[in-house]
């Protein structure tokens, strides 16, 4: 998990305009993401997928492109497994308090579809991951892939990062040189297949003082993976890296300069991204990553896209309330409650899930008037319509 605190602190030192907090899982930004929000100035914190602390301490290997052709899955046998499939997961909750081993997987039409009990604690820090078809889990941290029963499915250092679109494999970052201390250098672009061995597809600008990678995107049905470099909670550099020969390029619909505008997030279908422009005031745009153009302006501080890019979650001046809207036709899907204005209180914040080839959202929102600390409202958006789903779940598991 993204320590975003630090991070808005670091930036606090340079940032000349107020900056609104953004959340993320993740991207486990991811993404989802994860992506994750904290109350600070109006200067966008991207939603970037976090780099698990245990990848800096796996053995590397030296062979970094062989090019090889995505294989069947390699599961763990388990006559479990043979059993009727279950019906797919839409989204995750865990129960506010007490029981940290237990995890709830709902379904689009907001129906509860079974609890399952975990070894691994589920909570903010080591937490649990659906895959894009909901019908995996990735438990970060622990470096572990389960079914929907919590059955182990595959376990390794490598089993980390963003989930790719194909809901098998998984895009992870890790330092090109293994040494005592914070890392420094080029990062390596890892391809994993959860029960087979890992691949280092490329090299990517990576990390120093201030700095890390992350992955916005990880699609095998594309061939590639996007990669940002984060300087000071402001993507510095963009990089689009080929899976299938580790082929490096500088998108020519990314911004440039990031004095001018930074690239926030990009869709899971790969087809849109978000732009933060900077200079006057927290404002956006939806760019079409085919042609490069400009698709719509977004008037408030843009922070997520759904999996098809239609639907933008921002966050509103001057009330600072978050929003879903479609840039297509302007609808407000939802709105988070306003605010006490004579409160200094801290701002609403988000984790949210895309559910595949849609512009469904699915959102645990913390921080509402009334809410105690680490406790979040589920809600749900589909075709363009929110629902209420539980008003007491822990924060940051979706």
């Amino acid at each position: 998990m993204i320590d975003l605190q630090t991070k808005a602190q670091a930036l606090n030192q340079q940032a000349v305009l107020p900056l609104l907090p953004i959340d993320s899982v993740a991207s486990r930004a991811h993404r989802i993401r994860r992506r994750r929000r904290l109350a600070a100035l109006l200067v966008v914190i991207p939603v970037v997928a976090g780099v698990a602390i245990g990848t800096f301490l796996v053995t590397r290997s030296d062979v970094t492109k062989p090019a090889i052709s995505v294989q069947p899955p390699t599961t763990v046998p388990d006559s479990a497994h043979a059993l009727s499939p279950l019906p797919p997961a839409g989204f995750l909750s865990a129960p506010p308090s007490g029981d940290r081993h237990t995890l709830v997987e709902w379904g689009w039409d907001g129906r509860r579809l079974r609890t399952v009990h975990l070894s691994a604690t589920v909570d903010c820090c080591t937490t649990v991951v659906l895959s894009p078809d909901g019908t995996r889990l990735l438990v970060t941290g622990d470096g572990e892939v389960l079914d929907l029963q919590g059955h182990l499915i595959a376990k390794g250092v490598d089993v980390d990062g963003v989930w790719a679109d194909d809901s098998r494999h998984l895009c992870s970052l890790r330092p090109h040189t293994s040494g005592a201390g914070m890392p420094d250098g080029p990062a390596d672009l890892l391809l994993v297949d959860p029960g087979s061995p890992s691949r280092v597809v490329a090299q990517v600008p990576g990390y120093g003082p201030h700095t890390a990678p992350s992955i916005l995107r990880c699609s095998i049905r594309d061939d590639e993976a996007i990669v940002a470099e984060n300087t000071l909670a402001t993507n510095l550099t963009i990089t689009v890296v080929r899976l299938s020969t580790g082929v490096t390029s500088v998108p020519s619909w990314a911004p440039t300069n990031g004095a001018v505008g930074e690239l926030v997030s990009v869709s899971g279908d790969g087809h849109y991204a978000l732009e933060l422009l900077r200079g006057s005031g927290p404002r956006g745009q939806v760019l079409d990553t085919r042609t490069g153009a400009v698709m719509a302006q977004v008037s408030g501080q843009p922070e997520d896209l759904s999996w098809d890019g239609h639907v933008v979650l921002e966050t509103i001046y001057p009330s600072l309330q978050r929003q879903a809207v479609d840039w297509r036709t302007n609808a407000i899907a939802w709105r988070s409650a306003a605010q006490n204005p004579t409160c200094p209180c801290p701002l609403a914040s988000y984790a949210f899930r895309a559910r595949s080839n849609t512009d469904d959202l699915a959102l645990a929102v913390t921080n509402e008037p009334g809410q105690p600390y680490g406790q979040a409202a589920l809600w749900r958006i589909v075709d363009g319509r929110s629902a209420l789903i539980d008003k007491a779940v822990r924060y940051g598991i979706i």
